[in-house]
């Protein structure tokens, strides 16, 4: 596959792909925790820093159930697999759009 369509089926994951997963998925999250998890991966400016922040998203994971638990404890694991600043910058996007359908579909 080329980088053109990379590219592309990754904007096609973030317009339509999490519009779905937090629609029916990421409800048991509440803002604060979504904003709290959004503002320590924003926070994070190197690599290194990416890697150190799972122990906190567990934290925030273990006190969670089901979905909400699995979604954190799996974004722990891409947080610690970071391996360089082009994949830093593509989780913080990836953050970015989840805190936003998450703030759109959040019940008021």
């Amino acid at each position: 596959m080329n980088r053109k369509n990379d590219t592309s089926e990754y904007q096609k994951f973030l317009l339509d792909g999490l519009d779905t997963l937090v629609q029916t998925k990421l409800k048991s999250i509440s803002k604060t925790q979504m904003r709290n998890i959004f503002d320590l991966i924003k926070s994070c400016d190197t690599v290194e820093q990416m890697n150190m922040i799972k122990p906190k998203l567990m934290y925030t994971a273990g006190r969670l159930t089901g979905i909400g638990k699995e979604y954190l404890l799996h974004l722990s694991k891409v947080a610690f697999e970071v391996k360089n600043d082009a994949e830093l910058d593509a989780v913080k996007k990836y953050i970015e759009t989840v805190l936003a359908y998450h703030k759109y579909y959040a019940v008021k």
